[in-house]
């Protein structure tokens, strides 16, 4: 995807709205949703590039706003979210493109595809995060133990509310997916 006008624009708003999130304030039962949620709109929206810009960009912005405090987390977080989005993309848009060959298209089948999508990505994130504070990083037991099943839920569930949300805007005509 080459760069222009209408991914910049898209990926900045996106940004903008996952910050909003991310910096109000708001409980981490509230926010971990957000910022799932926030990620698979951008991609649904804006494409998996921009979406792996924002997941990138927001472990970064919350350990330097001190949001989150254990810095060698941070690159993990960030690998998390890309496998996230990335496997969300990728699992449904071979489902959709591939296994759907000679199917009715229709909204059920490709909520279902994003469903799968959702799923797959969630568990690869789960894992991700899982995995570093096994492995990798020595982190004191409260953040290891938030850095596994709490991420698993809340991927899920941020992914759950955005594929409803997306959608609702598909459906109103807001905006049309990203190709």
């Amino acid at each position: 995807m080459r760069l222009n006008i209408k991914f910049i624009s898209r990926t900045a708003l996106l940004l903008a709205l996952t910050l909003v999130i991310q910096l109000g304030g708001f409980p981490q039962p509230l926010t971990g949703p957000g910022v799932n949620l926030m990620l698979i709109l951008s991609t649904i929206f804006a494409g998996p590039l921009a979406a792996v810009i924002i997941g990138s960009l927001t472990p970064i912005i919350a350990f330097v706003r001190g949001i989150m405090g254990f810095a060698p987390l941070v690159p993990y977080i960030a690998i998390g979210n890309a496998v996230y989005v990335l496997g969300f993309y990728y699992t449904s848009y071979v489902l959709q493109k591939f296994f759907a060959k000679g199917v009715k298209r229709s909204k059920l089948l490709d909520l279902s595809f994003n469903a799968l999508g959702l799923v797959f990505g969630a568990v690869l994130k789960f894992s991700v995060l899982s995995l570093s504070v096994k492995f990798f990083v020595e982190a004191p037991a409260k953040v290891a133990q938030a850095m596994q099943l709490p991420q698993l839920i809340t991927a899920l569930t941020g992914g759950a509310i955005a594929l409803v949300v997306a959608t609702a805007i598909e459906k109103a005509g807001a905006i049309k997916k990203a190709q």
